[in-house]
């Protein structure tokens, strides 16, 4: 049967957003949030703005102004609801910017019907009032946008621009110079009430123009920085669930050089718990995750405070590494203190257990050193980083094989050996152990010599 679009669609798994279009939704929302902010900032300045004007202003004059500030509080109210029911927010924001250009620069220079003054609009372009646009440029920097306070500053300067070219171009406007500056002929053109002075406005379009590649830039830089916080924040996240924290933060500097596929010799560990899968056949499933969550949890904690790596985890069972990424002068020895501190964490855990009516758990530790290949591994959304080679086999073969010879911990003699050439101090830990000869390593050619920790009554 042929399936339709529907089907095909309905089939098809949904793909998770990526990180860039994570970052990018989030932008949007908070430009969305920002432009809200700015709505109640201004509206605020805008009451601040009321009052005052009617402590300078005498009445009814101020009144002209009241309605204008009426008018922008209606005005922000009417773009927020607008926004939140259009499918295209941007463009209404965009074009309740422009109208709001167009109403500060009337009300600006506009005469005001209530006042009495016989003084003609070119006065206006005196009076300092292109300092409101500023003000409105400001609030621009709230929207968290570059592009909108680019496009605030173009259009306060257009607005602004077209209004001072609407009075340069009425009959009676002084519009030139007089030969000779600092001449009398220039200086009564300079005082003429009917003057207008194009490079004023020149200075005031360059500024506002100026003002707003500042203010953008600085919201660009801002976003900036977020986004690299993010991504660093992310990539410490992925780097936390291998390495300890004194590891993740030198790598998160530099975290392509885990991408890098190299070759190098490490200490491997494996801890299981023994017998888990008849421990937990009676426990309910939030039980058993509980269980295998407090286990992992005491088995990072002792491997990071030792300076190794967490590998993976396969289930109950944790693999560990030392010496990755960056090999280190003890990572056997490391390794070799871990696992017996491992042990008496276990026992410690046990008294809880036991303290909570819950039985003891034991455990089987496998250590082996050996040269691997190390580096990130699977695919790009994805990547794990891991070793690989046959260091990691016999290491598990190892592990199993503590149940056989009753003992804890079955360390290799590469492991061992690595350990007293790394610190003779550790001589005392090595005589905790005893050489178990050579042994046959099941699914590998050639037996390999091992050591078991303690007598058999020192199992866990």
């Amino acid at each position: 049967m042929k399936r339709t679009g529907s089907d095909t669609d309905l089939a098809r798994p949904a793909v998770p957003p990526s990180r860039d279009g994570r970052l990018r939704a989030a932008f949007r929302n908070e430009e969305y949030a920002g432009f809200r902010f700015t709505i109640l900032v201004r509206s605020a300045a805008l009451v601040v703005i009321g009052i005052w004007l009617q402590v300078v202003v005498p009445w009814p004059r101020v009144s002209y102004f009241l309605a204008f500030i009426t008018l922008f509080l209606a005005s922000g109210l009417v773009a927020e609801w607008m926004r939140r029911k259009s499918s295209r927010p941007a463009l209404w924001t965009a074009a309740f910017i422009f109208i709001d250009a167009c109403l500060l620069t009337y009300v600006l220079l506009a005469p005001n019907p209530f006042s009495d003054s016989e003084w003609p609009i070119q006065v206006t372009l005196r009076f300092h009032n292109h300092l409101y646009m500023f003000l409105f440029l400001i609030f621009s920097g709230l929207s968290y946008s570059p592009v909108m306070v680019l496009w605030t500053g173009v259009s306060i300067a257009a607005t602004w621009s077209a209004a001072v070219f609407y009075i340069h171009s009425l009959p009676n406007s002084v519009t030139e110079f007089a030969a000779g500056t600092g001449t009398p002929e220039a200086l009564r053109n300079l005082l003429d009430p009917y003057f207008v002075n194009t490079i004023v406005w020149q200075n005031q379009v360059a500024l506002l123009l100026i003002g707003s590649l500042i203010i953008a830039a600085s919201v660009w830089r801002a976003r900036r920085l977020v986004r690299q916080q993010v991504i660093a924040e992310e990539a410490r996240g992925n780097l936390s669930r291998y390495f300890s924290p004194n590891v993740v933060e030198r790598l998160a500097t530099a975290p392509g050089n885990l991408d890098i596929a190299r070759s190098q010799n490490v200490a491997i560990l494996f801890v299981d718990v023994i017998g888990f899968t008849k421990m937990s056949e009676d426990l309910p499933p939030e039980r058993m995750i509980a269980q295998v969550r407090e286990f992992h949890h005491r088995m990072v904690e002792q491997v990071f405070e030792h300076g190794g790596s967490i590998d993976k985890f396969m289930g109950d069972c944790v693999m560990a590494t030392f010496g990755t990424p960056v090999s280190g002068p003890s990572d056997a020895t490391n390794a070799l203190r871990c696992s017996v501190a491992i042990l008496d964490e276990v026992r410690e855990w046990n008294a809880s257990r036991r303290a909570a009516g819950l039985n003891d758990v034991g455990v089987g530790l496998g250590l082996h050193y050996g040269e691997v290949v190390v580096g990130n591994v699977g695919a790009e959304r994805r990547l794990e980083f891991t070793v690989m080679g046959d260091p990691v086999n016999v290491t598990s073969r190892l592990e199993r094989l503590t149940r056989d010879y009753d003992t804890p911990i079955i360390a290799s003699d590469d492991l061992i050996e690595q350990v007293r050439r790394e610190h003779d101090a550790a001589a005392d830990l090595i005589d905790s152990f005893t050489d178990l000869g050579t042994l046959e390593i099941r699914g590998r050619r050639g037996d390999i010599r091992a050591w078991r920790y303690g007598p058999v009554s020192a199992a866990v």
